[in-house]
Order: C-alpha cells, then sequence, then structure tokens
C-alpha cells in the first residue's frame, strides 16, 4: 500500500475501533505499514481487499478504472462550457463494452445530455432522473440535484450489481499473498498483526463479509488477523470478536 495518507486514515479508524491497540510511540514503516512502541514492539500491516473477478470477467478495478475515466470527463466537458454546478450520479449496466477507446465518446455524450436537458437549478426542485433511452448505452441510470451553493459539484458512479458475500477462500487467498512478507516484517517487532481493508472508497464491486468469513479458519502465522471497514468504522476479528468505533 503506497499511499502513505490513507493508510494513516486506517490506523485512526483501527484504534477507534480497538480498545487493545497499545498506546505508544507510533512511527511509520514499510512491513509493516506502523510499527508501535510500548511494552513490546507491535507491527500493524495493512492491505486492501478487492473481490476477485469470476471466471471470464475483467478485474472489477479495471472496470471502475474506466467507470471512474468516463465520470471525469463528463464532468470537465460539462464545466467547461459553463454547464451549472451538479451533484450527478451515475450507476453503469453491463460493462463488457467499456474500453479505453470508448471512455472519451460515452464521457462527452453524457455531457451534452446534461447540458441540453432541463436538470434541477435549486436545490428545492429536488432531483431528476435523465430518461435512460437520451443515455450512452453503457449507462443505465443518471440522478441529477442542483449544487448546494452553485459552485460546489460532485460527480460519481455506483455500482448496480448484486452484493457479493466474501468468503473464507477470498480472505485466505490475501493472507497468501501477504504471507510472503511476513518473514521480513518479523525482524523489526515481536508480534505483527494484518488488518484486511474493505474499503468503500475503493472497492469496485459491493460485497460484504458473510458470516463464514467472519469464523474461518484460517492458516497464517500472524499474531492477529482482523478485518476493518475504516467508513463505519468496523473491526472484526476474524475467527473471533467483532469491535466498534466509539462515536
Amino acid at each position: 500500500m503506497p499511499d502513505k495518507q490513507r493508510e494513516r486514515f486506517y490506523f485512526q479508524q483501527l484504534r477507534s475501533c480497538l480498545i487493545d491497540l497499545p498506546d505508544g510511540e507510533t512511527r511509520d514503516s514499510e512491513s509493516p505499514d506502523f510499527l508501535i512502541f510500548a511494552n513490546e514492539t507491535l507491527g500493524v500491516e495493512f492491505t486492501v481487499f478487492h473481490l476477485p473477478a469470476g471466471a471470464g470477467e475483467r478485474p472489477y478495478q479495471e472496470v471502475q478504472s474506466l467507470q471512474n475515466q468516463i465520470v471525469n470527463i463528463a464532468e470537465d466537458a460539462h464545466a467547461s462550457v459553463g454547464g451549472s454546478a451538479l451533484y450527478v450520479h451515475l450507476i453503469f449496466g453491463r460493462h463488457g463494452r467499456l474500453t479505453k477507446g470508448t471512455v472519451r465518446q460515452i464521457g462527452e455524450t453524457l455531457a451534452d445530455v446534461l447540458l441540453s436537458f432541463p436538470v434541477p437549478r435549486s436545490i428545492r426542485d429536488g432531483g431528476v432522473d435523465i430518461p435512460r433511452a437520451l443515455l450512452p448505452a453503457e449507462i443505465a441510470r443518471v440522478r441529477v440535484h442542483s449544487s448546494v451553493d452553485g459552485v460546489d459539484r460532485l460527480w460519481q458512479c455506483g455500482y448496480g450489481s448484486w452484493v457479493a458475500p466474501v468468503m473464507v477462500s477470498h480472505i485466505q487467498n490475501e493472507i497468501d499473498r501477504k504471507q510472503r512478507t511476513e518473514p521480513l516484517a518479523r525482524k523489526k517487532c515481536d508480534r505483527l498483526w494484518l488488518v484486511i481493508v474493505q474499503d468503500i472508497a475503493t472497492e469496485a464491486h459491493a460485497c460484504e463479509l458473510s458470516d463464514a468469513g467472519r469464523l474461518g479458519p484460517y492458516r497464517h502465522s500472524f499474531d492477529r488477523l482482523l478485518w476493518l471497514e475504516p467508513h463505519a468504522p468496523l473491526a472484526v476479528d476474524l475467527g473471533g470478536v467483532t469491535d466498534r468505533g466509539h462515536r
């Protein structure tokens, strides 16, 4: 995980959930991501979970990247010709036709639609759905609201797919991947925790931890194995206890 700012956010959320995360001097590190110096040195390693694609499907991260490019192109094209500040939420349909070569055309077509359609001019107008027939074939739905202050704008895409369960095999695969770095991390600490992060801001496919995924069992040599949902915040001891953040 190269994004240290995001790692610090995860660490902060983890601390808000876990009353037994020891106090002590905390330092940024690499493999593990953080070291806490207390009576003994604790290493905390984060890894972001991405649900693997099914057989014959493109990776969700690849599809998400194409969708985000379309949203960014549409927003920029709309603003560049004086389009009003809007809150726009898109849901893509079946994504088999999305390619690097089509994202610009789709994005610019969407911008043209929003420039020509009577969108809300005030927050009091509520939201409107753009008629499906006007949208590019790859986009299933577009919901538009006016900006709160006429300046702020937010264009984002959601995912209309079913919520997939995160199973034992999914988590074990992630553990196995991180297990390769465990010997190096052990040289820097007395105890080592692995925290598997489900970050809704980076996950391309809607998923949730299943009961089976929570219980395991798992094969690993870490001293503690955790599942973290940082935006809740919620921390789950995989095979053990659930701790929620204190509000």
